[in-house]
């Protein structure tokens, strides 16, 4: 499938992030969060709460312990999480 199909079928966790935010669940979490930040910051990319380096960056910390950056079935179950 192509990544906007994939995004319409997460519409309610990406919405919900841009909603309710996203805190980091542990040090080495927060640590990815604003490692990524502060790189697309210094590449001159914007990073506020919505933009495509602000996804990734939240991608990478919710999968910090999986290689695989931005995983959107992770997000969803994250994000749906009550907690």
């Amino acid at each position: 499938t192509t990544l906007s199909a994939r995004l319409r079928l997460h519409r309610g966790a990406v919405l919900r992030l841009l909603v309710v935010g996203y805190t980091p669940g542990d040090d080495e979490a927060g640590y990815v969060l604003h490692e990524r930040l502060g790189v697309a910051d210094g590449l001159g990319i914007p990073t506020h709460t919505g933009s495509a380096a602000w996804l990734v960056a939240i991608g990478g910390s919710i999968n910090r312990k999986h290689s695989s950056v931005g995983n959107l079935d992770t997000i969803h179950t994250v994000c749906n999480t009550k907690p």
